[in-house]
């Protein structure tokens, strides 16, 4: 998969891949418990990359990514299968 396809295929996923697996719809700057470490107090959200795309972070764990970074994590899947 060339660069552009992968940014096109991160473009149309947006946060949909991380809404779906924590059950919630953040905006940027919003925080929620984090679906990686034991969390308490919310501390993982979403912002805009460089790239102007959504990535997350987590404030407590310190885990950070994008969508596919996200569900290969999440799911325990390589990189080519989360894509």
């Amino acid at each position: 998969m060339s660069n552009s396809e992968l940014l096109d295929l991160k473009r149309r996923a947006g946060m949909r891949p991380v809404e779906t697996h924590t059950g919630k719809q953040l905006a940027y700057g919003q925080l929620c418990c984090c679906p990686f470490h034991e969390d308490h107090t919310p501390s993982f959200g979403p912002y805009a990359g460089d790239d102007g795309l959504p990535r997350w972070k987590c404030l407590g764990c310190g885990w950070e990514g994008d969508a596919i970074d996200f569900v290969e994590k999440k799911d325990g899947l390589s990189k080519r299968d989360a894509i």
